[in-house]
C-alpha cells in the first residue's frame, strides 16, 4: 500500500504544477494584434518614414514575428512534452484527478478569457459613444489596423 501523505504531496505538487501553467497560458492568451510587419506599414505611415526607414523597419520586424513564432512552437512543444511526462507518473486514478484538474482549470481560464474580452467590447462601445464622426472613423481604423482578430469580435 502507499504512503497516503506521499500521494497527498505528489498531487499537491501537480497541482502547484498545473496552476503556475494554466496562469502562464491565461497571460499569453492576448489576442492576435494583426501581424508584426502590418503594424510596421500603419506606424511607418504614421510617422512619415522614408522608403529606406520603411525597409529597415520591416526587416527588423519580419526578425522578431520569426523569433515570436519559432518560441511560440518551442514553448508548446516544451509544454506537451510536460504534460506527457506528468501523466506517466501517475497510475490510473492519479490520472484520472489529473485530467479533471485539467478540465477545470481550461474552464476556469475559458471564463476568464470570455470576462476580459468582455470587458475589451465594452470599453470600446464606450470610446466609440464619447467620439465625434471624425474621432469615430480614425478610432475604427486603429481598431481593424492594431487589434487585428479581436477588432471583428468588437460590434460596430
Amino acid at each position: 500500500m502507499r504512503n497516503p501523505t506521499a500521494l497527498l504531496m505528489v498531487l499537491m505538487f501537480l497541482l502547484a504544477i498545473g496552476a503556475g501553467v494554466v496562469a502562464g497560458k491565461l497571460s499569453t492568451h492576448a489576442p492576435p494584434a494583426g501581424s508584426p510587419v502590418e503594424r510596421v506599414v500603419s506606424i511607418s505611415d504614421e510617422l512619415k518614414l522614408s522608403p529606406a526607414q520603411k525597409d529597415q523597419m520591416r526587416q527588423v520586424w519580419e526578425s522578431v514575428q520569426t523569433t515570436a513564432n519559432d518560441c511560440t512552437a518551442k514553448a508548446n512543444t516544451i509544454q506537451y512534452d510536460y504534460e506527457e511526462a506528468v501523466t506517466r507518473l501517475l497510475d490510473k486514478d492519479q490520472l484520472a484527478k489529473y485530467q479533471e484538474l485539467t478540465r477545470q482549470s481550461k474552464a476556469k481560464v475559458k471564463e476568464l478569457e470570455k470576462k476580459r474580452r468582455g470587458a475589451f467590447s465594452n470599453a470600446v462601445e464606450q470610446t466609440r459613444k464619447m467620439l465625434n464622426d471624425s474621432q469615430r472613423a480614425t478610432y475604427e481604423k486603429i481598431i481593424h489596423d492594431r487589434i487585428g482578430a479581436l477588432g471583428g469580435e468588437v460590434a460596430n
